[in-house]
């Protein structure tokens, strides 16, 4: 299926995959998608109905507890001990993107985070891997 498309008819499995979005729209007598589903039934009456998922990739290793205030807090305390001039011009270069993807409404978190990947990532990651190694050993005593 791709990206526009809505729905997608596969003869071979007897199955009609539809995106989230085309189902809600189609859950509303009258509207444009509840007809389309209705025709599309119509002509193909024994074709099961299915919500279409998004694959993810199993080897993806994501930081949920990551946050731009996580970032400031990592820049401040860890990345660049020693060094207050990177710390500096590192907090001022987060807050500037921070504050240009909030004027320009657009996803400051997705490219703040790409941007401190690239600039601290494998720092970051020994951290993480740390901190959920404390965490586990948190919860293994809190079991026991």
């Amino acid at each position: 299926m791709k990206k526009f498309e809505q729905y997608e008819i596969d003869h071979i499995e007897e199955t009609i995959t539809l995106t989230k979005k085309f189902l809600k729209a189609a859950s509303t007598m009258g509207t444009a998608e509840y007809k389309e589903l209705m025709k599309i039934k119509r002509e193909n009456p024994t074709y099961k109905l299915v919500e279409r998922t998004i694959k993810k990739a199993e080897s993806k290793k994501t930081y949920p507890k990551l946050t731009i205030v996580k970032m400031r807090e990592f820049i401040e305390t860890y990345a660049c001990k020693g060094d207050e001039a990177q710390k500096t011009s590192s907090l001022a270069e987060l807050d500037s993107l921070v504050a240009f993807y909030e004027f320009h409404k657009s996803a400051k978190y997705g490219a703040t985070k790409k941007w401190f990947f690239e600039k601290f990532g494998e720092k970051y990651r020994a951290y993480a891997d740390v901190d959920t190694d404390a965490d586990d050993e948190d919860t293994e005593a809190t079991a026991s």
